[in-house]
């Protein structure tokens, strides 16, 4: 019960903190941010080797590659379990995180920072929130979640993934802040789910041979006198 009044709280507190983000971005208020920040991280107009990689990583690891990934993953743990539940969950997640970004893309069309006459778009960052909802819904499918080091690497991958948008300048901070948000927000509902879906599409629960099969050190002897 604590575990979901936790999970329900950050939720809203994600749904609360992404409302106030999309205000800002609206009004331009994060403009000079974003502004400063592009400026720190890559003050040469020129491109050079590190954003070279960076953007072959980024590329290599776009949307419709993840989404594959984290499917196919998905299917490999269904069928080893024999049961749906992960695939459920993990396609789930990922699809609920997809609606919210490509919807809030569509209400709010942000030009992109490299890109601002051709494409708008840019809020919040697509990219990071597949990374961090793909990676979050294999630990909760694969019953890791209460796994410190696995949601640390959930924290990395999607680090790994925002930095390389920075440097590549492919989204601003705010981006990617709001590619956060969607993403924890989903994660920490799915994970209130996961026991639902677990139990309605075949928990692992107690073993039916060891049910039907009672344990002889428990069976009472009976004696010549009980029998009498």
């Amino acid at each position: 019960m604590r575990q979901r009044a936790g999970a329900v709280a950050l939720t809203a507190a994600c749904v609360l903190l992404f409302a106030v983000l999309c205000l800002l971005v609206l009004t331009r208020t994060t403009d000079r941010l974003d502004l400063w920040v592009g400026a720190r991280i890559d003050p040469d107009p020129e491109w050079n080797p590190l954003q070279e990689k960076a953007d072959h990583a980024v590329h290599a690891f776009g949307p419709v590659r993840q989404v594959a990934v984290v499917t196919a993953l998905a299917l490999v743990l269904s069928a080893w379990r024999r049961r749906l539940g992960p695939l459920i969950l993990t396609l789930g997640v990922v699809g609920a995180a997809s609606v919210v970004e490509i919807g809030v893309k569509w209400v709010l069309p942000r030009l992109e920072s490299h890109d601002p006459i051709h494409h708008a778009g840019s809020f919040p960052s697509g990219h990071l929130t597949l990374t961090l909802s793909c990676a979050g819904a294999l630990v909760l499918a694969s019953g890791a979640a209460s796994h410190w080091w696995a949601w640390t690497v959930v924290v990395a991958l999607g680090a790994a993934m925002a930095a390389g948008l920075l440097i590549t300048d492919t989204h601003r901070l705010t981006d990617l802040a709001g590619g956060a948000l969607i993403a924890t927000g989903t994660l920490a509902l799915a994970r209130v789910a996961a026991r639902l879906f677990d139990r309605q599409y075949g928990g692992e629960g107690p073993d039916p041979a060891a049910v039907a099969t009672p344990n002889p050190k428990n069976q009472k002897r009976r004696t010549p006198s009980s029998i009498a």
